[in-house]
């Protein structure tokens, strides 16, 4: 975990882009991926985690 600005909360709710990082290392998938959405730009830091998720059919 890398925590939000360098602190863990670990009461705050989860974002998208969270649990897609946090199952691509959980799960070993490389994060990359062809998946596209339209609210996620190829430029958020997330993108490759959400893509492999979405290739991979999770």
């Amino acid at each position: 975990m890398d925590g939000s600005n360098g602190a863990f909360n670990p009461n705050a709710n989860i974002t998208r882009a969270q649990l897609a990082k946090i199952l691509v290392r959980a799960f070993g998938i490389t994060p990359n991926g062809t998946s596209t959405f339209q609210n996620v730009p190829i430029t958020h830091w997330s993108h490759d985690y959400i893509a492999a998720l979405a290739d991979a059919s999770i």
